[in-house]
């Protein structure tokens, strides 16, 4: 399908994308699919469908928290106008996302250096504050580093992942609900099976 694609071009026709043929080598597209029309609104209408049926299509709710006063927050969704309501799932645990340091800190490098994150490490460098942020918390916890990652979700992917790669005959333990982003990181290395020890006997996983 990437190759019938590559060799199409998108028509939008009162507001609906279609994929219509251009020219192409020959053999670009499967003689099958040549002249077909994809309906791209469809083929995402039926996926939001099923999402809706198997129970998994997510509505983020609409809130605003209240400064100086964790864990309370203002809620838009469904709602004339804010309704009170209480947030006790943050990641900011301590409320240190609302310490007048911390916030005087940011405004101090707000008017130091602007907004915005000036693009991705290898592209537009490091943020100093950043180095020294990660000095600080190798610092704190005795390592010889550490490394900043933008959420929880992208430092499971990106390590579990690495060091599954470059760890020969690597095992990666967990429990059965853990976070998505741990399949996600432990995705590329599966080998079709699966064997999820008994918690109660932990050293039965030595026989993995």
């Amino acid at each position: 399908m990437t190759q019938f694609c590559e060799s199409f071009a998108l028509d939008f026709t009162e507001n609906r994308a279609y994929c219509r043929p251009v020219i192409a080598p020959a053999g670009a597209a499967h003689p099958k699919l040549r002249g077909m029309q994809v309906n791209y609104d469809d083929i995402f209408a039926r996926a939001i469908d099923r999402l809706h049926e198997e129970g998994r299509y997510r509505v983020f709710i609409d809130i605003l928290r209240n400064k100086g006063a964790f864990p309370n927050a203002r809620c838009f969704a469904g709602h004339n106008g804010p309704k009170p309501i209480t947030v006790w799932c943050s990641n900011d645990y301590l409320a240190m996302g609302q310490h007048p340091k911390v916030i005087a800190a940011m405004e101090e490098a707000l008017h130091d250096v602007g907004a915005g994150s000036g693009g991705t490490r290898n592209i537009g460098g490091n943020t100093h504050y950043h180095i020294d942020l990660e000095a600080e918390l190798a610092d704190l916890h005795s390592k010889e580093g550490a490394l900043l990652f933008t959420s929880g979700y992208i430092s499971n992917e990106a390590t579990l992942g690495t060091l599954g790669k470059l760890l020969p005959n690597c095992i990666i333990y967990s429990e059965r609900r853990h976070r998505h982003a741990m399949d996600r990181g432990r995705k590329p290395l599966f080998d079709g099976r699966r064997r999820r020890p008994d918690p109660r006997n932990l050293r039965s996983c030595r026989q993995i």
